[in-house]
């Protein structure tokens, strides 16, 4: 079979879940004996609107594209469909002739993936691992980092729009000063009749974005979603159900079966792997260790890219100054991640979004390694507080610390909590479940 997988970003310049998820599918497929290849993109300052260049990572070809929204007439159209990438892709396509496309992602490389393939009968598969169908910031978290629940505000999507996108951010003054009952009207009614304009273009496009999203799942030969409370989220935002599958993700955990006997001393080590961005609650954690207090008896570690979403990292780092025991270990490559797990007596994810089922949690759970999450999106469907971790209110440093303390306390919570962590499915497991699916997608 050959299979085209997508995502928005790629290894090994990129490391997040869905770009770990989305190779180590590939790799599993390969080893299989399938024909595959992986499209995202790498660079969005090309020197046209798309152009791309044929890699391979670790043997897996890779297709990276370089792309220029900027370019765009319609820069907020671009960021959900392109017509220049679509018009890139097709010939590809026709050349290539996939037996489907199995999108991870569709961020930057945007839906025109998908009508791109529609227009050549090839069946579209997706997974979704975060919320972008239904949120132009994939996060359900809005730019004032309260909760969101799907794009029924456009004035609120607006603003989160211009506190993400640069191209965006000079209409932020215009934003705050008109009432959103206003804007909302003027969206809805004046916008489209008006879309030659510049601004007007742009908010016509961001109203559009739902219905054109929605149009394009409709056609997906499949939907995976790995926790319920996405499912939720999804149909509440309109998006069909009759295709849509609860199947949680499996990840490599060949890397795990040989690991030592986890051992817990002192002085206890606390990790956090991730986005050095709001969202990732890094800064909560920096805070809860902070009043922690545990002078020696405690360290922190943050691994991540401080420049993520700038300035926060730096924010992050004038947060944490003086404060002893906290340690800034930077990125990893993701090949070192049983090395990191290893130097961790317990993991922290103090999520302040709705997350998913994400891949770290997966990766840590799959070396037996207990971890504290917050009371976010799918992170409660795996993690069962006092059973095989700790779950806190999301947000609340007090909460936090108190958990951080318990296991500063009592030397029997952590091997208790390591001891009652559940298998993790396999890649092999979850490619089994992929291949028994595949052959009804086609």
């Amino acid at each position: 079979m050959r299979i085209l997988y997508v995502s928005h970003l790629f290894l090994p310049r990129f490391s997040g879940g869905t770009e770990v998820l989305t190779f180590q599918v590939a790799r599993e497929m390969q080893r299989r004996g399938h024909e595959v290849e992986v499209l995202a993109c790498e660079d969005w300052q090309g020197a046209s609107p798309v152009g791309g260049t044929d890699d391979r990572y670790e043997a897996v070809p890779v297709h990276r594209l370089q792309l220029n929204a900027a370019m765009s007439r319609d820069p907020v159209r671009a960021q959900y469909y392109s017509p220049a990438i679509e018009e890139y892709l097709v010939p590809r396509l026709r050349a290539r002739r996939p037996d489907l496309v199995h999108v991870h992602h569709f961020g930057h490389v945007t839906t025109a993936v998908a009508t791109a393939a529609y227009q050549l009968g090839i069946p579209v598969l997706f997974t979704a691992t975060d919320f972008w169908l239904i949120c132009p910031t994939s996060q359900l978290l809005r730019y004032d980092q309260s909760l969101c629940n799907g794009p029924t505000n456009i004035a609120k999507c607006a603003k989160c729009v211009a506190a993400t996108y640069r191209r965006a951010r000079p209409y932020r003054g215009v934003l705050g000063a008109v009432p959103e009952p206003l804007f909302n009207f003027a969206a809805h009614h004046l916008a489209p009749p008006l879309a030659a304009l510049g601004p007007a273009r742009g908010v016509a496009a961001l109203v559009e974005r739902a219905q054109w999203n929605r149009g394009v799942a409709a056609r997906f030969s499949r939907m995976f979603v790995a926790s319920r409370f996405m499912r939720e989220k999804f149909i509440e935002n309109g998006l069909p159900t009759e295709k849509m599958e609860l199947l949680g993700f499996g990840i490599d955990t060949a890397w795990a079966a040989n690991l030592p006997p986890r051992r817990f001393g002192s002085p206890l080590r606390i990790g956090f792997i991730g986005a050095f961005s709001p969202h990732k609650g890094a800064h909560i954690l920096v805070e809860a260790f902070r009043r922690l207090n545990a002078g020696g008896r405690a360290r922190l570690d943050l691994h991540g890219r401080r420049d993520f979403a700038p300035p926060f990292g730096d924010e992050l780092k004038a947060a944490a100054a003086g404060v002893e025991g906290i340690h800034f270990r930077g990125a990893f490559p993701h090949q070192e991640i049983a090395r990191v797990l290893g130097e961790m007596d317990v993991l922290v994810i103090p999520s302040v979004w709705y997350e998913n089922s994400p891949l770290v949690l997966l990766t840590a759970l799959a070396a037996r390694l207990p971890v504290i999450v917050s009371d976010m999106g799918g992170l409660t469907e795996l993690v069962r507080d006092g059973e095989n971790g700790l779950v806190t209110p999301a947000g609340d440093t007090a909460a936090l610390g108190a958990a951080l303390g318990r296991c500063l306390r009592e030397p029997n919570l952590l091997p208790r909590l390591s001891r009652a962590v559940p298998p993790v499915k396999s890649i092999e497991a979850y490619a089994d479940e992929l291949l028994a699916r595949y052959p009804a997608a086609r």
